[in-house]
């Protein structure tokens, strides 16, 4: 908790991804799409 409020971020889930803070459920697809334009992949199952 602390760490999320030193960085200015607050609630969950928060997640961060090259530097772009995503907040909320409604905010994972973007972030998604955003690992994907870097080049991430899933995983193999």
């Amino acid at each position: 908790q602390r760490a999320l409020e030193a960085a200015g971020h607050w609630g969950v889930p928060t997640m961060v991804f090259a530097g772009e803070p995503f907040f909320g459920q409604d905010r994972i697809e973007l972030l998604v799409w955003r690992m994907r334009r870097h080049g991430l992949r899933a995983r193999d199952r």
